[in-house]
C-alpha cells in the first residue's frame, strides 16, 4: 500500500522517512531550528480520541492557532505534519530541540485501555520513536525535568517538558502554555516497556549514558537593576535565560564547589556594580578548585 497524500492539503511537505504512511503540511511551523539539532522526542496526546489520521493532518493544515507537530501516531499509521528540519509549535520552550509526536488519543486513558484498544497506536509510537532515535542520534531513554534542563538527549512527554520549564522559571507555574499534562499517566506507565521495544529495534541500542564529567565552572556576568548578578553553569549545555535571574543560580550543585565559587566571586558580586574590565554578558571561565 502506498503512502497517502492527504487531499485538500496544499503542497504536501517532502517526506523525511519511509516509515510515514501519510503526509500532510502543517500551516504553522518554524522553517528551521535556529541552529539547534533535535535532541528530544516528545510524546503528546491529541485529546481528540475519535480523530482519524487524515482528519488530524487536514486540521493542522488549516488551524489558526499556530500549533503543529512533527508527526501523528494512530491506529492507521504515522503521518508527517511538518518537516523534521523545521521547528514544530508544540512544546513551547523546547520547540527548537524537539521532534514532537502527537498520539491520537486521550491523556486520561489508562495503560490497560491503550494496550487493549489502541495496540496499533502503541506499535506506531515505537516505530516512529525508533526511527527518529536512529536517524537523529537520540538515546531511547526517559528523561527527568532536571535532565531536560541539563541538555541531556532522550525521550519525554509534554508534562516533563512543562515541569522542566517551571523548574527553570517558577513563575511559569499555572500559566499557559505550561499547564498541559499529556501524554497522561497511562502512556507514562508504559514508557519503560515502549522504550525497551524501541531499543530492541536499534542496532546497536544506545548504552546507558556515562556519568557526567565535571566541566570548568562557567560564569556569566550580568548587569541588572540590582547591580552585578552571576549565572553559574557546571555542565555543557545552553545557558538558562539570563533575563529571568538577578542573583546566584547554581543549576547543578553536584558539579560545582558552591562555597569556593561564592568566595571566588565575592569581589565581583559584593561590589554592587560591575568592576572595571567586566562587562554585562562577559563569559568567565574558572576551575572550581583553582
Amino acid at each position: 500500500m502506498g503512502r497517502m497524500v492527504i487531499a485538500a492539503v496544499p503542497n504536501p511537505i517532502p517526506v523525511d522517512s519511509a516509515v510515514y504512511t501519510h503526509v500532510g503540511h502543517a500551516l504553522h511551523y518554524g522553517i528551521n531550528r535556529r541552529g539547534y539539532n533535535p535532541r528530544l522526542v516528545v510524546w503528546h496526546t491529541t485529546e481528540s480520541p475519535n480523530a482519524t489520521m487524515s482528519g488530524s493532518l487536514r486540521y493542522n493544515a488549516r488551524r489558526p492557532d499556530q500549533v503543529s507537530c512533527t508527526a501523528f501516531a494512530g491506529q492507521e499509521g504515522l503521518g508527517q505534519d511538518a518537516p523534521e528540519a523545521g521547528r514544530p509549535f508544540t512544546q513551547g520552550r523546547w520547540n527548537d530541540e524537539a521532534l514532537s509526536l502527537e498520539i491520537i488519543g486521550a491523556a486520561a486513558w489508562a495503560a490497560s485501555y491503550w494496550q487493549n484498544e489502541r495496540q496499533a497506536t502503541l506499535d506506531n509510537i515505537v516505530v516512529m520513536t525508533a526511527d527518529w532515535c536512529r536517524r537523529w542520534g537520540i538515546p531511547a531513554r526517559w528523561l527527568t525535568p532536571e535532565q531536560l534542563l541539563d541538555g541531556v538527549p532522550g525521550v519525554c512527554d509534554h508534562l516533563m517538558c512543562n515541569a522542566a520549564a517551571i523548574l527553570e522559571v517558577p513563575s511559569r507555574k499555572g500559566k499557559s502554555p505550561y499547564t498541559h499534562t499529556d501524554a497522561g499517566q497511562g502512556i507514562r506507565h508504559l514508557s519503560d516497556e515502549l522504550l525497551a521495544r524501541v531499543n530492541a529495534l536499534l542496532d546497536p541500542p544506545f548504552p546507558p549514558p556515562p556519568p557526567p564529567e565535571e566541566d570548568p565552572l562557567r560564569i556569566l556576568v550580568l548587569n541588572d537593576a540590582g547591580g552585578a548578578a552571576v549565572l553559574l553553569s557546571g555542565f555543557t549545555g545552553r545557558w538558562l535565560d539570563p533575563a529571568r535571574y538577578n542573583a546566584f543560580h547554581f543549576h547543578n550543585p553536584g558539579l560545582v564547589d558552591e562555597p569556593a565559587a561564592k568566595s571566588w566571586l565575592a569581589n565581583v558580586t559584593m561590589l554592587g556594580a560591575l568592576p572595571p574590565g567586566v562587562n554585562a554578558g562577559d563569559v568567565w571561565g574558572h576551575q572550581p578548585d583553582a
